[in-house]
């Protein structure tokens, strides 16, 4: 995950707590960058007279859409800040999960279609492929490209 703008916490106009790399976007736009919700979840406390613990957990705040970058308002947001390092630890490590997630459903291993056998089947096939090829060609052809590409 390459991120290219500095990570803020941004709360917007709504309420909604953004984790986000952030630039601005001119006179009346910021652009967010792969943004994530922040979500406060309650822990269960049995104990009396001991104070509640609170889970934060990330999704993406865009969750049908696989667009990395959103021009967003200035108007719609409230305030920026600077995230303490716990949550930018966190938003990297939910990003991480968000990318291979998306490299899964891509690949078609997700809702049983492909399944890691038959990924790593593939690959095996794709070197026996290459191992032929090499065996009866020069590297690099008179044209400096693969054959099998042009």
């Amino acid at each position: 995950m390459t991120q290219y703008y500095p990570i803020k916490l941004v709360r917007m106009m709504t309420g909604e707590m953004i984790v986000t790399g952030i630039s601005n976007g001119g006179k009346e736009s910021y652009i967010f960058e792969k943004p994530m919700v922040l979500v406060a979840v309650a822990l269960p406390n049995q104990k009396p007279n001991v104070p509640q613990e609170v889970s934060v957990m990330l999704r993406d705040w865009m969750e049908f859409s696989d667009d990395e970058y959103y021009i967003i308002p200035k108007k719609a947001v409230m305030c920026i800040m600077k995230p303490n390092r716990d949550i930018v630890a966190d938003y990297s490590q939910a990003k991480i999960q968000s990318d291979i997630m998306s490299d899964m459903i891509e690949n078609g291993m997700v809702n049983g279609t492909k399944t890691v056998e038959d990924l790593e089947k593939e690959i095996e096939d794709n070197e026996d492929d290459d191992a032929e090829y090499e065996e009866g060609h020069d590297e690099f052809p008179g044209w400096g490209g693969d054959p099998r590409l042009g």
